[in-house]
């Protein structure tokens, strides 16, 4: 008779049921009888469903010694809950991670690690708390260990584009640094590596530095073609395509993007399309070809409605405002500051907002209504604490009251400009 066996029994006795009273709606009567006597190994998902019948905790099973059959469960268990994450079926993860944790002391430090990779992703993905989800990849990191190279660095994958989500970059490149040695030491190869490599590109790509991070990623995409491996394929192009627009290399650039549109198609990843075509917008303006920028950024601005995210519809409007002020197509303007104006209120206000009180104080200016602008920028003061912006509204202002020919307003502007300078030393 094994231990779990013996422990049911003592158990059921004690709580004077009978064998067919704990099999009632679970199992049959005899297939109890074969747990108690040892020849049958029960599975977690029956074990649990015994302690609430027994209404005891399942580790009161587990008390004396651990089974083999249970050790094989529990990794499977684990195997089945890394499937889902991977594959982005997070429907029943949650209670597979409870199985799993049940059992957390008796894992190695290899599968622990795994266990908090496994919750890192469902904390990123699932409940969008990135904050949780960094804290879990770093504990992973820490435990992977030996021949787990891989696993390791998938976890850093993770970990780090975090990092450069929250423009954490130093802590990125602690990671970075270390995995890619060991990428070329190990010989490394595969989705882990391709993914190292755009990691490394889009960080040096935060901090500026451009033509490090374009060799980055064109080994990234290089290293794609020879392998046949399109992991991330379309984010290694989009973030080429910014480096190269970086450094005034267009035609590279309108590249670069389109490749990226091409492989954001394929893999309907419409968040990362409309960012492509807002960076096609941009592009297209900088190149004086106005109507073409306006039609890829109402191609983003639809998916951002469709995708439901506030942060990109509202910088679309802006960036099509802007489209439209070069073209001096001032009604426009109007009409989109409108839509982003009672679109900002539902959000409480938005990082795009200094951009557009200052854009439409400007158009405000073009039609000779000074007094408007100065009211909008009166406005924008109120809402700004960084002393940077206030300068520049500061600013302005003290150049409408210098055209107004209303001197002492604008060296009073000046004024406040410095003050607001010597606050800050």
């Amino acid at each position: 008779m094994n231990s779990v066996g013996i422990k049911i029994k003592e158990i059921r006795t004690k709580k004077k049921l009978t064998q067919s009273d704990l099999a009632d709606g679970i199992v049959n009567r005899s297939y109890i009888s074969q747990i108690e006597k040892g020849q049958v190994q029960p599975s977690i998902k029956l074990l649990k469903k015994f302690s609430e019948r027994l209404k005891c905790d399942i580790n009161e099973f587990l008390e004396d010694q651990e089974t083999p059959a249970l050790v094989l469960d529990v990794k499977k268990a684990l195997s089945s809950l890394e499937y889902a994450v991977i594959n982005g079926d997070f429907s029943t993860v949650n209670e597979q991670v409870i199985e799993v944790e049940k059992f957390q002391e008796n894992l190695l430090n290899n599968e622990k690690a795994l266990l908090f990779f496994c919750k890192g992703k469902i904390q990123e993905m699932l409940f969008k708390n990135t904050k949780n989800a960094i804290q879990l990849y770093e504990k992973s990191c820490d435990l992977y260990s030996g021949a787990n190279k891989e696993e390791r660095l998938r976890s850093t994958n993770h970990l780090v584009n975090l990092y450069i989500e929250h423009n954490e970059i130093h802590k990125a490149f602690e990671y970075l640094d270390e995995s890619y040695n060991e990428s070329i030491y190990h010989k490394l190869s595969g989705t882990e590596k391709i993914a190292l490599l755009i990691n490394v590109g889009s960080a040096h790509a935060r901090l500026g530095e451009y033509y490090s991070a374009i060799r980055f990623l064109k080994q990234a995409i290089e290293s794609s073609k020879r392998t046949s491996i399109f992991y991330q394929t379309g984010r290694a192009y989009m973030v080429l395509g910014l480096c190269q627009r970086r450094i005034l290399n267009y035609e590279e650039a309108r590249k670069s993007y389109e490749h990226a549109v091409f492989f954001f198609k394929e893999s309907e990843d419409l968040l990362n399309l409309a960012g492509t075509y807002t960076n096609l917008g941009i592009l297209n303006r900088y190149d004086t070809q106005i109507e073409r920028s306006i039609e890829y950024l109402q191609k983003a601005h639809k998916l951002y409605q469709h995708l439901n995210d506030d942060i990109g519809y509202l910088n679309t409007l802006y960036e099509m405002s802007v489209c439209y002020s070069g073209d001096e197509q001032y009604g426009k303007v109007k009409e989109y500051f409108t839509l982003f104006m009672k679109k900002s209120k539902e959000r409480n206000h938005s990082p795009q907002m200094f951009k557009m009180h200052v854009l439409m104080a400007d158009v405000y200016i073009s039609d000779g209504n000074t007094e408007e602008a100065i009211s909008l920028l009166e406005h924008t003061l109120e809402m700004t604490e960084k002393v940077e912006l206030k300068q520049e509204l500061y600013e302005r202002m003290g150049k409408i009251y210098l055209q107004r020919d209303e001197k002492t307003k604008a060296l009073a502007c000046w004024e406040k400009y410095l003050t607001v300078d010597d606050e800050r030393n």
